[in-house]
């Protein structure tokens, strides 16, 4: 009896903080991943557990910072904060007594050696790169080539005229600004790669960088300029890689554990990305590029690296449309489970 009661009341203080848009989209992927065997109840559990108390802790953190002169975080803002803790591993600071080991890069189902893929690609944001990636000494080589200029130009009325010629081999520094090795991708995150193949075509497109944007999903991103970085097999082979799930995606808005037109097996080692062209047209098929996350790699494995300049990013898709927002993007995901009253349902026996 005292366990449920509880049970009865860590649901009811979830079912508080994330009966929203944000938690349903969070939850909906939960179940997904689980349904296709991504992890376990168990697992699942945990991560419930340990957002709850994320939560639990960034609110009151916020009370009491509720006197300064800054303004004080959002409750959507500290649930998404709250879940990206709880997503963390030790090894950035963050523990959960339920799942000591942390959730991330739990899924490492392995790839068929058909068809062969040759190289991956991953998609940056040029300024930071450059910033934080790039060496001094290749900094001047590259100003001097005027590739830096024309990939950071602010004006995006300048990529109808500068066009970037295939790729530009960059060497990397080996250190960051805090003199720890440098990593290929944040360090305290997953980096998320899709086949080089499936980007091989959008060179020719008009926008490169707002199409990929599109195909992969990164509502997030808008007003910047985009690289794609190419990333080796046998690179990415040496660091831990696997099919994402919702705890590498985090509170990204656009994830998606599940494709959104097939029977999804509980062996198939891609997730998938979902098309934001495609879900602002209303279309029944939103599914954009397989995607994998692999664990952010050294310099040290690949000082030089094959970057593709994509072009300027313009505002987030959608808006205009009227239709890319995220309670429709929720209660999409939730028809799989029968809607957001039969979703929520599931997670509280979930939590029984």
């Amino acid at each position: 009896m005292k366990k449920t009661v509880k049970n009865d009341k860590k649901w009811r203080y979830l079912k508080r903080i994330a009966d929203n848009p944000t938690g349903w989209i969070i939850l909906c992927n939960l179940l997904d991943g689980m349904d296709q065997r991504l992890f376990k109840k168990k697992f699942a559990v945990a991560l419930l557990l340990c957002w709850m108390r994320a939560y639990k802790r960034q609110k009151k953190n916020a009370r009491q910072s509720g006197q300064s002169p800054f303004t004080p975080p959002s409750e959507a803002d500290i649930l998404r904060d709250s879940f990206d803790t709880a997503c963390g591993s030790p090894g950035n600071g963050v523990s959960c007594s339920e799942w000591p080991e942390g959730f991330r890069l739990h899924c490492k189902r392995r790839l068929p050696g058909k068809p062969p893929i040759d190289s991956y690609a991953s998609i940056t944001d040029a300024r930071d790169f450059v910033e934080e990636r790039i060496s001094p000494d290749e900094k001047k080589r590259l100003s001097g080539e005027a590739w830096l200029h024309g990939i950071l130009d602010p004006d995006p009325a300048t990529w109808d005229s500068w066009k970037p010629l295939g790729k530009t081999r960059i060497r990397l520094k080996p250190l960051d600004t805090k003199g720890n090795a440098s990593t290929i991708g944040n360090p305290a995150k997953v980096l998320w790669i899709t086949p080089e193949s499936e980007t091989v075509d959008l060179g020719k497109h008009p926008r490169p960088a707002n199409e990929l944007r599109d195909l992969l999903g990164l509502v997030h991103v808008s007003n910047s300029q985009l690289l794609a970085l190419s990333l080796p097999k046998a690179v990415v082979q040496k660091q831990d890689h696997g099919r994402p799930t919702v705890a590498d995606a985090g509170s990204h808005r656009r994830h998606m554990a599940h494709s959104s037109h097939r029977t999804c097996g509980t062996t198939n080692p891609w997730g998938y990305t979902a098309s934001l062209a495609s879900f602002a047209a209303q279309d029944g098929n939103i599914d954009g590029l397989p995607e994998r996350v692999v664990r952010p790699i050294p310099v040290a494995s690949l000082p030089e690296l094959d970057v593709q300049a994509l072009g300027f990013c313009g505002l987030e898709r959608g808006i205009e449309q009227g239709i890319d927002d995220d309670a429709i993007f929720a209660k999409r995901l939730c028809q799989r489970h029968g809607g957001i009253p039969q979703m929520m349902e599931r997670i509280r026996k979930l939590l029984a």
